[in-house]
């Protein structure tokens, strides 16, 4: 299949998994396979991170874990990493019509936002 576990933890109730890959078709099979949902058509994302190198970190709550620290809802899970490059590395595997509406109205928000940063920046202190 092509998937290595780069990295294996637990933090509270999550079990952790880092995971390299060389094919997307062999990764979304071992994800499916080892209990994951991931959505059906998500193979050109997956590939698309593959291609550029990127690792996968997944998440699983062990339910025991869960049940002998007494908590009733799950804790958020905090993700650092380090990147020679600036990214958040979260894609949606769908491009509905709203999220291309939305995209469409950014980039005039984006330049002037960036415009007030430059201007800021210019400024004599």
């Amino acid at each position: 299949m092509g998937v290595k576990i780069e990295e294996k933890f637990s933090v509270g109730e999550y079990d952790i998994l880092v995971l390299s890959a060389e094919q997307s078709d062999g990764l979304q099979t071992w994800l499916t396979e080892n209990g994951y949902k991931i959505p059906k058509d998500a193979g050109p994302v997956l590939a698309s991170y593959i291609k550029q190198n990127v690792k996968f970190f997944v998440a699983k709550v062990n339910l025991d874990r869960h049940e002998a620290e007494g908590f009733t809802y799950l804790r958020p899970l905090r993700i650092e990493f380090k990147s020679p490059k600036f990214m958040l590395p979260i894609r949606s595997a769908r491009s509905t019509p709203l999220a291309r509406r939305n995209s469409s109205s950014t980039p005039s928000r984006a330049k002037a936002a960036s415009r007030r940063r430059t201007t800021a920046r210019q400024t004599p202190k």
